[in-house]
């Protein structure tokens, strides 16, 4: 495949927040997720994932090789998808 092959994208999803400290109950309860922005390739989507790439390597005909910054999304963090 090349790249013409793919749909770019913004992708807006929601990130988990972790932290290892110690907080008060006030200070939990506020706790939020992240809205977060990708800008990307969509590679596969079904039901329950979207797997994206920002990167890719090519040969010299343009036959994608090998992909890279990837990531795997459960469809339950994705808040929309624009086709750019």
């Amino acid at each position: 495949m090349e790249i013409k092959d793919f749909k770019k994208i913004k992708l807006h999803w929601i990130d988990i927040l972790g932290d290892s400290g110690w907080h008060s109950k006030k200070e939990l309860k506020d706790m939020e997720c992240s809205l977060c922005t990708s800008l990307c390739y969509l590679f596969y989507k079904d039901k329950n994932k979207v797997i994206t790439f920002a990167s890719f390597e090519a040969d010299k005909t343009g036959k994608i090789i090998s992909y890279g910054d990837c990531n795997v999304y459960p469809t339950g963090c994705i808040k929309k998808i624009e086709y750019i």
